[in-house]
């Protein structure tokens, strides 16, 4: 996982800016997120192929949410992501700064859900001020201020109201439940616990504190409930 990225806005070559300058004179009530789906063939084709090129290079094929690496030859496995949902707000569907990859997960669980602390679906002027966005934006936030990442067990701890936020949006607590789930009853818990607890010793605040305090105690309880479990199974072969 990667704690911070700084990500760079498409530049449309001429061709592709003059088809965006035609969607963007659109009557406003004629832009829909629709377009969008409907335009996987045909001319507007090639502008969302180099969209998707030009932010997994720059996002070094990782996702702006959940910071995971993901290197594929597929373009299929990572979706173009509109920070802004299109559905809610289309007249940004092609503004750079509204746009990135993101994974399959992120992508599906942040669906439409709403970005801005004052929603408004007639809005003409992009809004480009960090504090218009209640969740860390990928181009005008560093996630790392907001953000601190376990890499250990995939745990996500929020430092601020917006890390809270992209928390919950992007549904990344789906990390810390799938190593809560995992069955090992070997020294690897013990060596999760290690290198928690060495982060623990790092932390820098009363609250990280808590945190990394109550996963260590998540860890600990359920490599116990595995190893009672394995436990029951060998009495019973």
């Amino acid at each position: 996982m990667v704690a911070n990225l700084k990500l760079v806005p498409v530049v449309y070559t001429v061709e592709q800016q003059i088809l965006v300058d035609k969607f963007n004179a659109l009557p406003f009530k004629s832009k829909t997120g629709d377009f969008w789906k409907n335009t996987h063939k045909g001319e507007y084709a090639d502008v969302k192929e180099a969209i998707k090129e030009h932010y997994l290079k720059s996002q070094n094929y990782t996702c702006p949410y959940c910071k995971q690496y993901i290197v594929v030859g597929h373009l299929g496995v990572w979706d173009a992501e509109h920070i802004i949902a299109k559905d809610e707000n289309p007249q940004f569907m092609f503004e750079p700064k509204n746009l990135c990859v993101s994974c399959k997960d992120c992508n599906g669980s942040k669906s439409n859900k709403e970005v801005l602390v004052k929603p408004s679906r007639t809005r003409r002027k992009f809004p480009e001020d960090p504090d218009d966005y209640k969740f860390c934006h990928p181009h005008f936030h560093d996630y790392a201020e907001h953000i601190r990442i376990i890499e250990v067990a995939g745990f996500y701890m929020p430092l601020t109201e917006k890390g809270i936020a992209l928390i919950e949006i992007c549904g990344l607590l789906r990390f810390v439940l799938k190593c809560g789930g995992y069955n090992m009853v070997d020294n690897s818990v013990g060596n999760v616990v290690v290198q928690l607890g060495n982060k623990l010793m790092e932390a820098q605040t009363p609250a990280e504190q808590v945190y990394l305090m109550t996963l260590i105690g998540s860890v600990v309880e359920k490599g116990l409930e595995s190893a009672a479990l394995a436990g029951l199974d060998a009495m019973m072969a």
